[in-house]
């Protein structure tokens, strides 16, 4: 609630301060309007006060509070003694209800949770002041139980060294709080996916050749232990440090996602023994899972999502305890888009994954930051703060919503709301047969990073492929000129000095239309799409790669051509 400043000027009687909303109040210098007046201007203030948008409000204190008291303890006995004596109908609608009289004679720890830092704090800005305050915010809470933030200008009476009853008014700006709080967020999401981004394709050039060359060693049969003991350590690490990338690309949004209809039980089940690994034999892993109708979602990152929420319940409960994950079909309506101003939550039928576990519980200001990219409790070097943050990231770039429900001691529960699809699951696919590539099928490789170039037409040649190499998208046209009717495929980087993957791809369907062109890119996928620098669809390997993922995709691209040859 709101609170009021102490009266420096000379001290004031209960006549002069006792005015009810529909008499006139006192004038700014303290001094009342001349007799004669009075019935015009009780007119005039009262239309004033009813028909006003703003709150307006008197506060009275069932004890008066010594204002000799240091500004936290009077804080507390604000809380202790204060309570809403008048109010007009604006306040009222303000906080969810229908009338004055609803509101009046609640406590001041009704309105102003008193486990507020803010509140505390605006309070004690109060006192210290004199006992006027303006323009100055509050937290507040609505008999609804929802938040409410306001804007107040307020002061207190004083009287005979106690502060006797205060005076405001507020007004809502709860929209506008969440709107910008909408805003700021959306500002760190995009830094972080710019910072994501660039980095990752240095990143993820590198990785490919730490990825490639371990495997190269890996597969020699004279190998040391000792030496390929050493050698699983590093791919190891660059297996980790690609996952990092790869979980600060999903909290901004720009990795690759593949959507299709699913069946979110099935996603969960066949999560199942992973989950019961990454918890341990002192959690207990329950599902409850109700009928649903298919979700519209990528089961990879799905099942990323769950093993992060897992890992996180761990983390929460490392005596033990017991996880349960359970489905359900639900409707979110207007309460609930109200129960959660700071999203723009669409109405509609959605998918609920609630993944509940018995742990410590979060406070308040934990639970508001814990989907923040690098935001941990963990201890230093214990991690990386990005695994609820690729959970966000998931769950909003397939048009859901995540919140969590905790509490000190209680536990936590996260509840993924995934928009429903009336789109028929998918029937099962059969692999096809594998065929053996025809020996002496001729890559040409384009890439302008010599540690990545090598580390692919190694794998190619090591693979039975003929492969031409070129650092350019010039060097690469040439080489198109003397060996092109042999050339039967062309991997190239996309990001090139002089000339890119997509100018060189342009020149070679110009020549050989036929010609099936792979492009590759530390970039991932969706933001080579958005800054225009690939086409969408366009046949796309993510580096890093290891060898066998680049023979998979070289195979699989030679394969389709010929096919439909």
């Amino acid at each position: 609630m709101h609170h009021v400043p102490r009266e420096r000027r000379s001290p004031r009687t209960d006549e002069e301060i006792r005015v009810p909303m529909t008499a006139r109040p006192p004038l700014i210098d303290g001094s009342l309007e001349p007799a004669h007046h009075a019935g015009e201007n009780e007119e005039r203030y009262r239309a004033y006060i009813e028909l006003t948008s703003d709150a307006v409000w008197r506060i009275e204190f069932e004890a008066p509070v010594p204002v000799s008291l240091p500004p936290e303890a009077q804080v507390e006995l604000f809380y202790a003694h204060a309570r809403l004596a008048e109010c007009n109908e604006a306040m009222a609608q303000m906080y969810g209800l229908e009338s004055a009289a609803q509101l009046i004679g609640a406590r001041l720890g009704d309105l102003l949770p008193r486990d507020d830092a803010e509140n505390v704090a605006y309070l004690e800005r109060f006192v210290t002041s004199g006992y006027r305050l303006a323009n100055a915010e509050s937290n507040e809470i609505g008999r609804d139980g929802l938040p409410r933030h306001f804007v107040n200008n307020l002061f207190g009476i004083v009287r005979d060294g106690q502060l006797v009853r205060a005076w405001g008014s507020q007004r809502d700006i709860t929209e506008l709080r969440h709107a910008h709080d909408r805003l700021q967020q959306a500002r760190r999401m995009e830094t972080v996916g710019q910072l994501a981004g660039g980095i990752a394709h240095e990143v993820n050039n590198m990785m490919s050749v730490v990825l490639g060359c371990s495997e190269f060693v890996l597969r020699r049969a004279d190998l040391d232990p000792a030496v390929r003991s050493d050698v699983e350590e590093i791919r190891q690490a660059a297996e980790r440090s690609a996952a990092i990338t790869a979980q600060l690309l999903a909290f901004s949004r720009r990795q690759m996602l593949q959507p299709v209809p699913l069946d979110l039980n099935a996603v969960v089940r066949g999560a199942e023994p992973a989950l019961r690994r990454a918890l341990g034999d002192a959690i207990a892993l329950e599902l409850r899972l109700a009928p649903l109708r298919p979700i519209r979602s990528d089961r990879v990152q799905l099942e990323q999502v769950l093993l992060n929420l897992a890992d996180n319940a761990r983390e929460a409960m490392p005596g033990g305890g017991r996880l349960v994950i359970e489905t359900s079909d639900v409707e979110l309506g207007p309460r609930d888009a109200a129960a959660h101003p700071e999203i723009r939550l669409r109405a509609g039928p959605y998918a609920l994954l609630r993944v509940a576990d018995t742990g410590r519980g979060m406070d308040r200001e934990t639970a508001r930051r814990v989907f923040e990219p690098f935001f941990t409790t963990k201890g230093v070097g214990k991690g990386t703060g990005l695994g609820l943050s690729t959970v966000y990231g998931v769950v909003k770039q397939s048009d859901g919503y995540v919140w969590v429900d905790s509490e000190p001691g209680r536990g936590a529960a996260f509840r993924i709301y995934l928009p429903l699809t009336d789109a028929e699951l998918p029937a099962p696919i059969s692999p096809p047969e594998p065929r053996d590539t025809p020996a002496g099928q001729m890559v040409l490789v384009v890439d302008d990073e010599p540690m990545v170039r090598s580390m692919a037409v190694r794998a190619l040649r090591q693979a039975g492929y003929l492969v031409l190499e070129a650092e350019s998208g010039a060097q690469a046209l040439a080489l198109m000129e003397r060996h092109g009717a042999e050339v039967r495929l062309v991997l190239t980087d996309i990001t090139m000095s002089e000339m890119g993957g997509r100018e060189l791809g342009r020149r070679l369907a110009a020549q050989r239309p036929d010609l099936p062109v792979l492009y590759m890119s530390g970039y991932p996928v969706d933001e080579v799409v958005r800054r225009g620098i690939l086409q969408e669809y366009r046949p796309f390997l993510q580096k890093p790669f290891a060898p066998d993922t680049l023979l998979g995709s070289v195979r699989a691209l030679l394969e389709a051509r010929a096919g439909a040859g």
